[in-house]
C-alpha cells in the first residue's frame, strides 16, 4: 500500500511538473513572460516538486533492490519535500488569481490575438457572458416582454 501510495503521488505530481510548470519555465527562459515575482514561485514549485519526485524514485529503487529504509536520509527528505509542498497550497491560493492572468495572457499572445494593452484588456476584462448562460438570458427577455 504504501508503494502504491507513493507511485500516484509521483504520477500526480510529474503531471503537474511536465504539463504545467515546465512550459511556464520555458517560456521564461525564452523571456516571453514579463515578469518577476510570480515567476519566482513558479520555479520554487517546479524545484520542490521536481525534487520530490526525484526522492520518490529513489526511495522506490531502495525498495526494489532489497534494501532497508528504515533508517535512511531518503525518508526524511522526503517528509520535508512533502511539508514544503503543503506549504505551497496557501501561498498558490493567495496568487492563483495572478498566476491565472499571466498564463492567459501568455496564451493570447501565443495564439497572436492579442498584444500589449488589447491582450491585457482582453484578459483582464470581465466576461458576463460567461457567468449567466445564453438560454438563462434568453429566458429572462422572453418573461419581461
Amino acid at each position: 500500500p504504501e508503494l502504491l501510495q507513493l507511485l500516484e503521488d509521483y504520477r500526480k505530481n510529474m503531471h503537474i511538473v511536465k504539463n504545467i510548470l515546465a512550459p511556464v519555465i520555458q517560456k521564461l527562459k525564452r523571456g516571453e513572460l514579463p515578469t518577476s515575482a510570480g515567476m519566482s514561485f513558479l520555479q520554487m514549485k517546479f524545484h520542490i516538486f521536481l525534487l520530490y519526485c526525484m526522492h520518490i524514485v529513489f526511495y522506490m529503487l531502495l525498495k526494489v533492490e532489497g534494501k532497508a529504509v528504515k533508517d535512511h536520509p531518503v525518508i526524511q527528505r522526503l517528509v520535508e519535500l512533502r511539508v514544503y509542498i503543503q506549504k505551497i497550497v496557501p501561498l498558490e491560493k493567495k496568487l492563483k488569481y495572478n498566476i491565472e492572468r499571466l498564463l492567459a495572457s501568455c496564451s493570447l499572445k501565443d495564439t497572436g490575438l492579442g498584444e500589449g494593452a488589447e491582450a491585457d484588456e482582453a484578459v483582464m476584462k470581465p466576461r458576463l457572458d460567461k457567468l449567466i448562460p445564453v438560454k438563462q438570458v434568453a429566458q429572462m427577455d422572453e418573461g419581461e416582454a
